[in-house]
């Protein structure tokens, strides 16, 4: 084996070592990687708007909102739990399969009897999901209410554990309405590092046992699956066995988790331009001249309705990806789109990155091989880039996370390693060379005596060139050479082409090492060999 294979070895070795080492960092310190990789979701999800617009929205996903409209009209006391009701037997005459509040109704009303009919409206529904907060601080006597007996918790298949979120019961529906409800749902979720909500829990862990969110609660209903059914893998997925989907067909439906039991969010873009939302003072509107309310055709059949509080009062907002000020109950939207529509994104484990880690070494041998060159900083940063890229199209094509940061830091290291090497080997190539002597060649027809000097002008016969050409130089290559030969030094030949001596000391250390030489003497021969 050359020396110029010793070297791409030497190398290779080098960069192995150092995705070792970061990958051990990765699991004694995910943190540092996890805050970064959050960062670059957000940046994709921007490059995937600017070049593909909003992401698909189930047609079978319905939004009500009480805006501020429906404020002023109904800013009495019963007055709004009364126009609830109202749009509820709305939407029942449209035929709605599943009905979710981002709402909660904790205390009663204050007005005698007006309570009644939100609470008849949500019994006779018998679809109708009500929301209730946990929260992290936990207490030792905390006990589910009796208002939530046979709501909550769920009876779950776990087929491998994890490590759910462990949380303490908040606030939930006064008891009437709570026992009225279909069901109960969780609708507390948990920032990033970064102050946004990327992923939301859809089973909480409450003294032991698991209980439903606000989502999956309600997405179990509305494809029919009966709760105790569910299996769950934490890492992997949440299985709904027999799910039937609008149109009637059964299949199962995997929906993916990580390790602590949460969805990522796929988001669809910026709110205004991604989210259909329709007023509910406009449903409440649409009635005819008898009195009688008209369905409105946004509440179809098959239609899972969702109603949000968007008043300027509720103050129910946090920090989005594409918007400072993002609604709360757009996470809950997105969230149910994401697995009505099946748009999954998934976060690699550790065993696939390390998968993908052997494969891009693979391809750092396999090229290092084939370019017959030493692996250098520049070409870490293209194969890089060439990473990122593909990446990018798995984010769009298959809802693969990047993990970026990994490898950023891999590659980083290795090309500063390698930078730092380069650098020592060019300085130390610069002393030695630029300390010898070019010998002196006179051609027999040359006038000139032996004992006169022949002066240093930097250039070589055209033969020359000719000749280190078949050995593989390239034009540029071949005009260092050129001027190596005749005689010049690395800070008069960078001088000629406009660039560093350190620069001038890479090329030249790419040419030794293509020619399987170690100095211009050597380089010298070669040419002079050639001639004779």
């Amino acid at each position: 084996m050359n020396k110029q294979y010793r070297q791409i070895l030497k190398r290779i070795f080098i960069i192995i070592s150092v995705f070792f080492i970061v990958h051990l960092s990765a699991l004694l310190i995910p943190a540092i990687f996890q805050w970064a990789d959050i960062r670059v979701h957000t940046l994709f999800f921007y490059l995937r708007q600017f070049l593909q617009g909003k992401q698909e929205v189930s047609p079978y996903l319905v939004l009500f909102t009480l805006d501020d409209d429906f404020e002023k009209r109904y800013n009495t006391p019963g007055r709004e739990r009364t126009a609830i009701a109202e749009a509820l037997e709305t939407i029942r005459e449209a035929g709605s399969r599943t009905i979710l509040f981002d709402i909660i109704y904790r205390e009663r009303d204050s007005t005698p009897g007006e309570d009644e009919k939100l609470v008849q409206a949500t019994r006779s529904l018998g679809n109708v999901f009500y929301p209730f907060v946990v929260n992290r601080n936990i207490q030792s006597g905390d006990t589910l209410p009796e208002c939530t007996s046979g709501k909550i918790p769920w009876p779950l298949n776990i087929i491998r554990q994890g490590k759910p979120v462990k949380v303490g019961l908040g606030i939930t529906p006064f008891p009437e309405l709570c026992r009225a409800a279909r069901g109960l749902g969780g609708i507390t979720h948990f920032p990033e590092s970064d102050g946004i909500i990327h992923r939301i829990p859809l089973v909480y862990s409450f003294r032991g046992e698991l209980i439903p969110s606000i989502v999956l609660a309600g997405i179990c209903h509305y494809y029919r699956v009966v709760p105790g059914t569910l299996s769950i893998a934490f890492g992997k997925y949440i299985i709904l066995p027999g799910a039937t989907l609008p149109g009637g067909r059964v299949k199962d439906i995997a929906i993916p988790v990580d390790s602590r039991g949460q969805l990522i969010v796929n988001f669809t873009g910026p709110w205004r331009k991604s989210i259909t939302s329709f007023s509910l003072e406009n449903l409440l509107s649409s009635y005819d001249e008898t009195g009688r309310a008209i369905p409105v055709s946004s509440a179809a059949p098959d239609s899972l309705v969702l109603f949000g509080d968007m008043t300027t009062t509720s103050k129910d907002i946090s920090r989005g990806i594409f918007e400072e000020n993002y609604p709360m109950v757009g996470i809950l939207h997105n969230s149910l789109n994401t697995i009505l529509t099946g748009h999954y994104l998934y976060q690699p484990g550790h065993a696939e990155q390390i998968i993908i880690s052997l494969l891009v070494l693979f391809i750092l041998f396999l090229t290092g091989f084939l370019r017959k060159e030493d692996i250098n900083p520049a070409w870490l940063f293209f194969l890089f880039c060439i990473y990122v890229l593909i990446t990018f199209i798995l984010f769009i094509v298959s809802g693969r996370l990047p993990d970026i940061s990994l490898h950023f830091f891999a590659f980083t290291v290795s090309g500063i390693i390698l930078f730092r090497m380069e650098l020592a080997e060019i300085r130390k190539l610069m002393a030695s060379d630029d300390a010898l002597e070019v010998p002196v060649v006179i051609k027999p027809d040359d006038s000139r005596t032996p004992d006169v000097p022949v002066e240093k002008t930097g250039e070589h016969r055209e033969s020359t060139t000719g000749r280190l050409k078949e050995l593989g130089l390239t034009d540029t290559q071949l005009k260092i050479a050129g001027l190596l030969t005749g005689g010049l030094q690395y800070k008069e030949i960078g001088f000629r082409l406009s660039i560093s001596a350190t620069a001038t000391g890479r090329r030249i250390n790419r040419i030794y090492k293509k020619l399987g030489i170690n100095n211009k003497i050597e380089l010298f021969n070669i040419v002079n060999n050639k001639e004779k």
